[in-house]
C-alpha cells in the first residue's frame, strides 16, 4: 500500500516545488509600489474642437494645428501579487489658428475684403482612480487589464483678432467632466526593477508607451 502511494507523493512535492520557484521568479509581489511614466497617441482634442467649432470645411492653407502627445504617470500598490489599485494623472493640450475671409462695402461702394483671425487654446487634464488586474506574471514580464475612473478638467481660450483690434474670451469647456478608462496592458522588464510599459486602451489615449519602476 506504502508502493502504492509514493508515486502521488512524489508528484505532489514535484508540483510544490514548481510553484514556489515560479513564485520566488515573479517580477512583481504583494506590498510592490509602481509607477510608469508614459506618452500616448493620438491626441484626441483637435478632433473634438474642431467638431465643436465646425472646422472640418476649412482649407488647410486656413487651418493651422499644433498638439502635444498626451503625458501621463500612473502609481499603483499592489494589495497582493496579482490586484493592484492606485492613480493616474494625465495631460494633453491643443491650439488650432484659423482665419475667416470677409468683405464689406466703403463708403465709396468699394467692397473691401478683410480677415478674422481665431487661435483657439484648449488643455485638458484626467485624474482617475484605477485597479489593476496582473495575470500571466513571469521572470521577466507581465500582463494586466485595468479600469479607470476620475475627474476630467478642460480648459478652452479663445482669441479673436478683428482688424485693428482684437479680445479674448475663456469659453465654457465642451467635454464631460467624468472620465473613465479601461485598458489593456504589459511590462517588460529590462530589470528586477525597470520595465518598458505598453498599453492599449478606450478613454484617455488608444495607444501608450512608457517606462516603469517597481519599488
Amino acid at each position: 500500500m506504502k508502493n502504492l502511494f509514493t508515486p502521488f507523493i512524489v508528484l505532489s512535492f514535484f508540483i510544490q516545488t514548481l510553484k514556489a520557484q515560479t513564485n520566488s521568479q515573479k517580477v512583481i509581489n504583494k506590498g510592490d509600489v509602481t509607477a510608469t511614466a508614459y506618452f500616448g497617441f493620438p491626441n484626441r482634442l483637435p478632433t473634438a474642437l474642431k467638431s465643436a467649432y465646425k472646422l472640418n470645411d476649412h482649407t488647410n492653407d486656413q487651418l493651422d494645428i499644433k498638439n502635444s502627445v498626451p503625458l501621463g504617470l500612473t502609481i499603483s500598490y499592489f494589495v497582493n501579487s496579482a490586484l493592484a489599485i492606485g492613480g493616474e494623472i494625465s495631460y494633453e493640450r491643443t491650439q488650432i489658428k484659423w482665419r475667416e475671409n470677409e468683405t464689406m462695402m466703403g463708403n465709396d461702394s468699394t467692397i473691401i475684403s478683410y480677415s478674422h483671425h481665431y487661435t483657439l487654446n484648449a488643455s485638458k487634464v484626467r485624474l482617475l482612480i484605477i485597479l489593476n488586474y496582473h495575470f500571466a506574471i513571469r521572470e521577466h514580464s507581465d500582463l494586466y487589464f485595468g479600469f479607470g475612473l476620475g475627474y476630467s478638467h478642460s480648459k478652452t481660450n479663445l482669441d479673436i483678432e478683428f482688424p485693428h483690434t482684437s479680445s479674448y474670451s475663456n469659453v465654457p469647456p465642451c467635454f464631460f467632466p467624468v472620465s473613465t478608462r479601461t485598458k489593456v496592458g504589459v511590462n517588460y522588464y529590462l530589470t528586477k526593477k525597470v520595465a518598458i510599459n505598453a498599453e492599449i486602451g478606450i478613454g484617455g489615449p488608444l495607444l501608450s508607451m512608457g517606462i516603469t519602476g517597481n519599488f
